[in-house]
Formats: C-alpha cells, sequence, structure tokens
C-alpha cells in the first residue's frame, strides 16, 4: 500500500431500501411503506441552471432549500431524472431518464460507436493495478479473449499539471487554462470561505472560455450526451462561471448534506476528499453514478451515446477508498463487452493525474512520477477497429508513446468527426499547434517527441533535469 499500515476506511454501507418504484414509461411513483410513514423528494433538473448555482456551495444551498412531501398515494413526477424516497429509516434514490430530444442521423454514415469516458480523478496506471485487482482481470481477460474487442494500455500518458484544473482543460476543450485564479476565489466557490464571513481576493478578469467541453460540441450532431461527477459541482461551472450542460447531466444528488457538508466541503472525513468510504441513502457514492448511467443508455438504446463520469474516489491521502470502486467498474466494463455478442462502445477509462494528496506523492521521487504519468487504457470493439485499421494500429503503436491529455481530446475529436461532420469547429482563435501538438492517438506520434510538444511544463517533465523533486 501507499501508507505504512493498512488504514481502516469505515464499515460498509447499510444498503438501500426497496419500497419504492418510478415507472419509466408513465412516471408514476409509488411507494409501499405498510404503516410506517413515508415522503419523497424529486430533485430538479439542473441543465438550465446559471453557473452560479452549479458548483460548490450554492449546488449544496440549492439542495438544501428543497423540501420533502409526504406520500399518501402514488403521483406522477415527470420533471426530474432523480427522487429520493424515504419509508421510516430506509431510503432510495430512484433514476428515471426521458428522452429530451431526438438527434437525427447522418444519411450516408454507418452504425456508430457508443463513447464513454470514465474519469478516475488522481488515479495512476500502477495506482489502477495496486488497488482494483478486480477491474484489471476484467481487462486482461478481454486483452487475452482475442475476439471481440481490443484492449490498449498506455504507459507514456504524461500529465499537463499536478491537479485537475490544468489536465482537463485539454482534455475537454483541446486549450489549456489560461487563467489561474486566486486560491481564495475557489475556496470561496466551494465553500471553504463563507461569503461574507471573511475576506477574499478580488476576482479577476471572468475568462470566458473560448473553447467548450466536447459534449458540448456535440450538440448539433447525432451524439446525446450525459454527464456525472460525484464533487457537488459540474466542470464548466466549476472553473469558468460558464454552464456548458450536456443533454442529460446528474450532479445534484452529490450535494446531500450526509455526503456533502457545505461548511467542509474538503473535509478528511466526509465529502469528495474524504478518506473514509462514502456512501449516500445506503450505497456506495460511485453505485448511484453508475444506476444513471444505465437508466441513460437504456433511453437512448437505439442511438449513439457520449458519457463522461467523474468518481473523486482516488482523490484522497490514503490512496484506499479507490478499492471501494473496483467491483462496479469491473462489472460495468463486463456488461460493455459481454462474451456473446459484439460491443457498440469506445472506452476510456483514465485519470487526469496520479496521487498527490498523501505522504507517498510529498516524499518519494516514485510518488511524484505517479502523479505525472495517469492512467489511460482504451477498449474498442474490433469491428470498429476493422474500419479503421490504420489508424487503431497507430493507436497501438502509441501505447509507448509521449503524449498529454492533449492528444486524447483530438482523439475524440476525430472518432466523432468520422460519425458525423456536424462536430462543431474549433473556434477561429484557436491555431492548431498553438498551444501542444494537435496530434491525436490515431495519428503516428513522433518517437523524438518532448514535453514542450505536447504542452508539458519543463519543471514538471519527467524527462528533465530542471523538474522539481521533493525531497
Amino acid at each position: 500500500g501507499l501508507l505504512p499500515i493498512s488504514y481502516p476506511i469505515g464499515s460498509a454501507c447499510g444498503g438501500e431500501g426497496s419500497f419504492a418504484r418510478w415507472d419509466t414509461r408513465s412516471g408514476e411513483l409509488q411507494l409501499v411503506c405498510d404503516d410506517t410513514p413515508a415522503r419523497y423528494k424529486p430533485l430538479p433538473l439542473t441543465r438550465g441552471l446559471p453557473p452560479d448555482d452549479m458548483a460548490g456551495i450554492s449546488l449544496a444551498e440549492r439542495y438544501q432549500n428543497l423540501t420533502w412531501t409526504n406520500y399518501v398515494k402514488p403521483v406522477v413526477i415527470t420533471d426530474s431524472e432523480v427522487v429520493v424516497a424515504e419509508c421510516g429509516h430506509s431510503q432510495q434514490h430512484l433514476y428515471r431518464v426521458r428522452p429530451t430530444r431526438s438527434k437525427t442521423t447522418a444519411a450516408a454514415s454507418p452504425k456508430s460507436p457508443n463513447a464513454v469516458v470514465l474519469l478516475l480523478d488522481a488515479v495512476s496506471r500502477r495506482q489502477l493495478f495496486r488497488r482494483m485487482p478486480q477491474t484489471v482481470n476484467v481487462l486482461e481477460r478481454l486483452a487475452a479473449s482475442g475476439g471481440r474487442q481490443s484492449v490498449y494500455q498506455f504507459f507514456k500518458y504524461h500529465s499537463v499539471g499536478v491537479n485537475t484544473q490544468p489536465n482537463t482543460h485539454p482534455l475537454y476543450t483541446g486549450a489549456p487554462q489560461l487563467e489561474v485564479r486566486p486560491a481564495a476565489w475557489f475556496m470561496e466557490r466551494s465553500g471553504e470561505i463563507k461569503r461574507g464571513k471573511a475576506p477574499i481576493e478580488p476576482k479577476k478578469k471572468v475568462f470566458r472560455l473560448p473553447y467548450e467541453p466536447i459534449w458540448h460540441q456535440l450538440n448539433e450532431t447525432k451524439y446525446v450526451t450525459g454527464y456525472t461527477g460525484n464533487s457537488c459541482s459540474e466542470w464548466s461551472s466549476y472553473f469558468h462561471d460558464l454552464h456548458y450542460p450536456a443533454d442529460h447531466e446528474m450532479v445534484l444528488p452529490f450535494c446531500d448534506p450526509e455526503y456533502y457538508i457545505s461548511d467542509r466541503p474538503f473535509g478528511m472525513f466526509t465529502g469528495p476528499f474524504s478518506q473514509h468510504r462514502r456512501c449516500l441513502g445506503g450505497l456506495h457514492i460511485h453505485s448511484h453514478m453508475f444506476r444513471w448511467m444505465q437508466k441513460f443508455w437504456e433511453a437512448y438504446h437505439d442511438q449513439p451515446k457520449f458519457v463522461v463520469g467523474e468518481f473523486m474516489e482516488g482523490h484522497e491521502g490514503t490512496g484506499e477508498v479507490i478499492k471501494t470502486v473496483d467491483s462496479d467498474v469491473a462489472e460495468f466494463i463486463t456488461k460493455l463487452y459481454p462474451p456473446d455478442r459484439a460491443s457498440n462502445t469506445v472506452l476510456m477509462l483514465m485519470s487526469d493525474h496520479g496521487l498527490h494528496m498523501s505522504p507517498y506523492y510529498f516524499y518519494t521521487r516514485s510518488g511524484q512520477l505517479e502523479n505525472k504519468l495517469p492512467l489511460l487504457i482504451i477498449l474498442a470493439p474490433n469491428w470498429y477497429v476493422d474500419r479503421h485499421p490504420a489508424e487503431f494500429a497507430n493507436v497501438s503503436a502509441n501505447e509507448q508513446a509521449l503524449f498529454s491529455s492533449y492528444a486524447i481530446h483530438f482523439t475524440l475529436r476525430q472518432l466523432f468527426t468520422w460519425e458525423d461532420e456536424r462536430l462543431r469547429p474549433l473556434p477561429k482563435e484557436y491555431q492548431l499547434g498553438q498551444f501542444a501538438s494537435s496530434l491525436s492517438l490515431f495519428d503516428v506520434l513522433p518517437t523524438d517527441r518532448t514535453c514542450k510538444d505536447i504542452g508539458v511544463p519543463d519543471k514538471i517533465c519527467t524527462c528533465s533535469s530542471n523538474a522539481a523533486i521533493r525531497s
């Protein structure tokens, strides 16, 4: 492990009730509690909320202001995707995703694959093998089967910065983080500093991101998009005062005070950075994400989909909490790639950077190397590999190539462009190669690349003698 002792992360989640049913078609909610008092709370859709209401303390306050309704008889609820129900001391979360609009299919386009990004924040490739053995076993079995899918793992995927912000900008937008906000701004935004309770540095001029996240670039294509993350915030809102919603997003349940305490959002024992097991309504916090993704999948079973799931369980100091995600990630991958039929999904199992919150990172060279070498494993169905043989041959060759999250962004763009040319073009202000190489993993990546070529600062480059190493 990462610590000299076995760190206790807490007892198992208590288990969820099974007294409620929410009909997918009609929206009728039924609670069967016998003589026990029952109540329910529909969570509002967040897609239309302004950005100030979509991050940290603002979204948590919105959740806390929601009220319960006593259950008397079956009720139809159609304007929500999440309902929380209670029967005595038992709680149950129910999910229902209904198509909001039908996206047209390009006339000449053949079958298009779905695309999924599972981002395990702060997990290196080595940490996956160290703490997620069930997932590793599934990946090894799929790689060895040699039949319906190909599995690619990448050894020199390099982070652009130490933490989430500088790495997810290139991943989602193809552009770097062009403004560094004062630390106090983020502390206020997430609730660490209560508004009006303490002085705060003035905000810099708001940077209006000219590069929309990839799920928003797909708005005019046939792809239906989904986003979920368990940190009580939405990515573009948290970082930019802008809300670029996916077609469906699910973040509000993770503002429940059972999990997210707005007065202590960076707490060591509660919330998105907790060193303890993370539970909500008797289930692990990530289980709710997978349940919602399953409903999203079922709602658009016959349309190409792109979904992003951001998991925060690796973002803590012990390196132990990520173990709780293992079995559910393994099950999710197994369902996507069944042995008896061909899959229709390209999966990226990845991280933005490695662990950066433990003594292992602060005091060892290997820990700092792991921070710079995050996880990336790609699975693709072989029928799709056969459709683009030269490009996927390059993907295989690039397993040992040096690249950063810029290349992953352009890989996604290339995939979506193959499927639908209505993918929104990058803004005119953007010049390919302006920030880093615009090559994707489908291209031949040069063997003599440097960190500068891939947008990695010299001070954190693993190849540089100037890289900062703590001692």
